[in-house]
């Protein structure tokens, strides 16, 4: 039996309580399992990261935390 879709319906007897998972979406078809799609027991959504903005971000980050940056680019993967 998968863990993962216990979890949820045993979740699913409080009313006021919700569950988030994290995960790259390279790896969803590993972790989540198909009867949790089955059942759509989930809702997915897409999020971009930085994507458009992995200068700023850095900057902001290596700033914060006076981390002294080299000096790259980024490139589209």
């Amino acid at each position: 039996m998968n863990h993962m879709a216990s979890f949820i319906t045993a979740v699913k007897r409080f009313p006021n309580l919700g569950v988030v998972f994290s995960l790259r979406t390279s790896y969803e078809k590993l972790l989540i399992p198909d009867v949790v799609k089955e059942k759509k027991q989930a809702t997915t959504i897409t999020h971009y990261g930085f994507a458009n903005h992995e200068y700023e971000a850095s900057k902001l980050f290596f700033d914060n935390y006076k981390i002294k940056a080299a000096k790259y680019s980024f490139t589209a993967s």
